[in-house]
Order: C-alpha cells, then structure tokens, then sequence
C-alpha cells in the first residue's frame, strides 16, 4: 500500500561540496518555538562540523530541479548524546540548529514538524477514528547518485532519498536510550539498495490512517542511526523517548530562553 504522505517534505540530506559532491546523511527539519533545526544522528552532525561549508539537499523538489542551498558551518550551533566509538547500541542523537534565514529558505520548500506537538503525540494511543498504521523511515541513499556531468557550464550530479515502508519493533533499551528496529517491505519487483548509507539520521515517522486511507495522524517517532550486517539489513533507530525527553532536555539547558 502506498504511504498516504509525501515525507519528503520534511527530510533533508546533507552533501559535502566538492568535485564529487558526496552524501553525509540525513536529517527531518525541526520547529521548535524560535529555535529552527534539523534531528539527525550524533555521528552524521561529527561528520558535518569537519566541513567549512556543506549543501542540503531537499525532497519535495522535481528531480530535474537544480539545488545550490548552502551554509558555513560557522553559522550553526547543537546539540548531542553520544561521541562515538558509534555503533547499534548508542547513543547516537543530535540537534543541529539552522539560522532563521537558512529556515526561510528551507520553508519555501519545505516543511518543518512542530516539536511540541510531536512531543505531546508521541507517548498518546493510537486515534480513535485510526483503522491502521503505516511505518516508514526517510532518508538519502549514496550508492544511488549519479555520475557527474556537465550541464549548461556547470557540473551536475543527481542525488536520491528512499521512502522505506517497514514494520517497527521495539529492542532493547541501553544506556537508558530506546531502541527501535525497522525491517524494509519494499513492493514487489523493487530492489532495496545494498547498503543504507546516507540515511543516518533520517525520520522514523508513523501515519495513522482511517478504513478510507485517509490520513489522520502523523507521528515522528525517532532517528534512524545504524544498519545491520547481512543480506537482509534492518535500520537500528532511537525512540519517542531519546528524542522527547533525554534530547529534549539538553536543547531546553541549552536554549532555556527560546523554547
């Protein structure tokens, strides 16, 4: 069954600018009060802070559009728990707060999920006039780009995200950080890729949806952080409880004044 929502209107990747413009992982973009950002994964945003400058990548876009959104480093504060050695067990959870203009920018396209309200949905039952639920993590895929070519004087590349329809079961709790596992069902006749890289801090949303498919409810429940070994990959993400409560305090003792 289709999902009853494009998410990609919420998600972002992030590119290293260079010759080959290469994927750094993904992230869902955030409106918290005053304080504007993108959720992602502690060891995507390690990765960024190395750069001077990187581009965001956005989904509701055609696939023809050219992107050139960009932003200095410099120009941007976080959040995180966890600092590596990375790995299934975490933590692995960051915030990256965005300037307002970049913001502005991002909402021309875009779309920001209200973090109040997400926090206040996250731990309620399911609706009442919900029939069913359709579980689903977004983010980029970095063996899917393609060769750069030229185009019109400039060197073009195209990048591409995945919309993973899955089954989420929740795993075991370390470290006092929740833990959930998504397993891929693709549609038939549709190849998975091999590896998940790049969609390392991308959204773990749930929809909720009535007996018309119509859509009632839309819930980011997590962060997707780590892929199994083997042939059959499950993505290892954190809960409504990593993000709602543990990040959540550290962005509230960081920006008491603002949230």
């Amino acid at each position: 069954m289709p999902p009853p929502l494009d998410l990609g209107h919420y998600t972002v990747g992030f590119v290293r600018l260079a010759a080959k413009a290469e994927l750094l992982g993904s992230g869902t973009l955030i409106d918290a009060g005053s304080v504007k950002g993108i959720l992602t994964a502690a060891h995507v945003l390690q990765v960024i802070l190395r750069e001077r400058e990187i581009g965001l990548l956005e989904f509701p876009v055609r696939m023809e559009q050219s992107q050139r959104l960009r932003v200095e480093i410099r120009y941007l504060d976080h959040v995180h728990m966890g600092d590596g050695p990375f790995g299934e067990e975490g933590p692995d959870l960051a915030f990256l707060r965005i300037p307002i203009t970049l913001a502005e920018a991002l909402a021309a396209n875009s779309s920001f999920a209200n973090f109040e309200k997400q926090a206040a949905s996250a731990f309620a039952p399911a609706p009442l006039e919900a029939s069913e639920s359709i579980d689903a993590v977004l983010g980029t895929i970095g063996e899917w780009k393609e060769p750069v070519r030229d185009v019109a004087n400039l060197r073009v590349t195209t990048l591409s995200g995945l919309h993973n329809v899955g089954v989420v079961t929740e795993i075991e709790a370390l470290h006092g950080f929740d833990r959930y596992q998504f397993d891929p069902l693709p549609e038939n006749g549709f190849r998975l890729p091999v590896s998940y890289g790049g969609t390392s801090g991308g959204g773990l949303w749930r929809a909720y949806t009535n007996n018309e498919k119509h859509l009632k409810q839309l819930r980011l429940l997590g962060v997707a952080y780590f892929q199994t070994g083997g042939i059959d990959r499950k993505i290892i993400c954190h809960g409504p409880k990593s993000v709602y409560q543990a990040l959540r305090a550290q962005m509230y003792e960081k920006w008491p004044r603002e949230l």
